[in-house]
């Protein structure tokens, strides 16, 4: 990421300027925590810039419908589907999206 593109994304996720686009009025799902938050979720281009409250140059009314921000499919058994040289190459790209991956199969 370029440093103005990392600027524009702190400076959207702290409210500073507008983001992109705003999914707004959503039932936001934390697959971690297990819990739902109503709130709006922040693009800064292509990534998200926050969930919370935000304006942006673009918004998209939810209507209340669910959303998975970021989810990721984050449980994979690789000793039956694939080989390991393509598990790596999965794996790097898998944990440069997802900032974290753990191999207890291997």
């Amino acid at each position: 990421m370029k440093k103005e593109e990392l600027k524009k994304l702190i400076d959207t996720a702290a409210g500073r300027i507008p983001a992109d686009t705003v999914i707004k009025n959503c039932q936001i799902v934390n697959v971690f925590s297990g819990k739902i938050q109503t709130g709006d979720i922040a693009f800064s281009g292509d990534k998200i810039a926050g969930i919370g409250e935000y304006q942006g140059v673009k918004e998209i009314d939810a209507q209340g419908r669910y959303a998975v921000p970021g989810f990721i499919d984050s449980h994979i058994h690789i000793e039956s589907a694939i080989t390991y040289k393509l598990f790596y190459g999965y794996s790097i790209t898998f944990a440069k999206k997802s900032k974290f991956i753990i191999c207890h199969t291997i």
